[in-house]
């Protein structure tokens, strides 16, 4: 399985002006500074969660499915809008599948799945190439939860104050205490992390 990001937000979920504030920032010469610290921390908390934090594009590749009957669980919720699903069969031959007769989607699951019909299955002439299947997704929040966007925050902070690792105690790995980030941000996205695919 592999997933590649075909268009990434045309918007964070924390503004500019909401980061300045956090940080209490007047001006503009730091702006693209801090828009960077904000796609960092951004994408630092999509990491840790298996999340999408802003609508975004991606395309879930995949090898053949190994039961008839299984489901294929979408990464990166909440799932926003299936663009489309696709197959090679096994003449080579791109073939669309088409949502509610080919397959079904539950998307009130997190990650939401995909289903075959019962009474057809998957496919049964699928190629066996690694790349064989490619399902495109549209995947992020309209609003993200305030305790991502709290943690978003902690981290542009974190990341503006201090431009390296952080050495706590002035010491060297034995005579200082070490931490590269503040605690409360995995305290804050730990109830929003959903297992990997």
């Amino acid at each position: 399985m592999n997933l590649i990001l075909i268009e990434g937000p045309e918007l964070e979920p924390v503004s500019l002006e909401e980061a300045k504030l956090h940080l209490r920032v007047d001006g503009t010469e730091e702006d693209a500074l801090i828009s960077a610290l904000i796609s960092t921390a951004r994408e630092f908390c999509e990491s840790f969660t298996g999340r999408s934090l802003a609508l975004q594009t991606f395309e879930y590749v995949s090898g053949p499915f190994f039961s008839n009957y299984g489901i294929i669980k979408l990464p990166m919720p909440p799932l926003v809008e299936l663009v489309y699903f696709k197959y090679l069969n096994t003449n080579g031959e791109e073939i669309t599948l088409i949502e509610d007769s080919g397959f079904y989607a539950v998307k009130s699951l997190e990650p939401a799945v995909l289903c075959p019909m019962l009474a057809t299955g998957w496919p049964l002439d699928l190629s066996y190439r690694p790349d064989a299947v490619k399902i495109r997704f549209k995947a992020g929040y309209s609003e993200i939860p305030k305790s991502i966007k709290q943690a978003m925050l902690l981290l542009v902070g974190h990341f503006y104050e201090h431009r390296e690792a952080v050495n706590i105690g002035g010491g060297t790995v034995g005579g200082g205490e070490i931490k590269e980030l503040p605690l409360a941000v995995s305290s804050l996205l730990r109830p929003f992390w959903v297992p990997r695919w």
